[in-house]
């Protein structure tokens, strides 16, 4: 019987555009997944202060990707430089991630925080092409423009008079940037680590880093505010984060990290807020827009002129099996 995660985290990838459609799909499942984060972070938040919520994610999460790591056998140790890697990884995708977003939340508007967000893959293609050597193609920066245009009509709805870039809203802006660059900058340092390591245990070392960085800061803030009352539904949803949102939806997104380029798989985080805003509409009620339809069209086709010149000629990706390369 072939082993479903053997199959996706450790299998060798050989040249054929099948090796690349298969990471577009593992893409596609995690960038689904992470879509859902909205609807669930919406009801854990009712109860539960930000930075608890994220250390009681991730920390949930950790637990899990420690047990599968554990249950497979012994795990391959870093060593020297792996170590510094997946340490700027874990604190810069989880930790400074998150403290970016949620303080910045405070300084600035929703709207300027969907659309500034929603940059990191822009980000993602400038810090790859300087680090990891990855080209700047054409079509890939006119795909990346393409789908953040779509992203900005889809997440103001046409109303770009909501964004504000005024002295009021300045050090927000700034700071959701910063959240944008952390997120970038823990992608292409994971990529990075992916070439030396095989992808569960970068994903194991690099959320246990997080998540340890998120403690602090959740100690902090019950320090301020005490320990909340917290009922089993909002429980129940910090339970389907760490798992649905974070643990299951990591092993498809490092899987196609490891077998595509770096700025390429950053293109697919352009549908996270199309699957939000849909779940909104299904499950919250919310309203559905023809600038929603317009803007998801448009991520559709920017994703796609970031990924099919790529799908033709770029040299394959190897996930590395059970050994080290030098």
């Amino acid at each position: 019987m072939v082993d479903p995660v053997e199959s996706l985290l450790v299998e060798g990838v050989a040249p054929g555009k099948s090796k690349n459609g298969r990471a577009f799909l593992y893409a596609m499942i995690a960038t689904l997944l992470f879509g859902t984060a909205y609807v669930g972070a919406k009801v854990v938040l009712r109860e539960l202060p930000p930075f608890t919520a994220a250390a009681s994610r991730f920390v949930i999460s950790t637990i899990l990707l420690w047990t599968i790591l554990l249950v497979r056998g012994k795990p391959p140790r870093p060593q020297g430089e792996d170590w510094r890697t997946l340490a700027i990884a874990g604190i810069f995708q989880t930790t400074l991630y998150f403290a970016f977003q949620y303080t910045g939340l405070g300084y600035t508007s929703a709207s300027n925080t969907a659309v500034i967000a929603n940059s990191r893959p822009i980000f993602v293609a400038l810090l790859s092409a300087v680090l990891l050597a990855e080209p700047l193609r054409r079509s890939r920066v006119l795909g990346i423009i393409t789908a953040f245009i779509g992203v900005l009509l889809l997440t103001t709805d046409g109303k770009l008079d909501t964004l504000s870039f005024s002295s009021t809203h300045a050090f927000g802006n700034f700071l959701i940037v910063l959240n944008a660059i952390s997120g970038a900058i823990g992608l292409v340092y994971n990529k990075k680590t992916l070439s030396r390591l095989p992808v569960l245990p970068v994903i194991v070392y690099s959320t246990t880093i997080g998540a340890v960085g998120l403690l602090p800061l959740a100690a902090l803030e019950l320090r301020e505010i005490g320990i909340p009352h917290v009922s089993l539904t909002a429980w129940g949803g910090v339970i389907y984060l760490a798992i649905f949102c974070s643990t299951i939806p990591y092993l498809f997104w490092y899987s196609a990290l490891a077998r595509l380029e770096a700025a390429q798989t950053a293109v697919f985080l352009f549908f996270v807020p199309v699957i939000s805003v849909i779940l909104s509409v299904v499950l919250l009620g919310e309203r559905l827009t023809v600038y929603f339809v317009f803007g998801a069209l448009l991520v559709l086709v920017g994703a796609y002129l970031s990924s099919h010149q790529v799908a033709r000629s770029a040299d394959p990706v190897r996930v590395v099996v059970n050994r080290r390369t030098s």
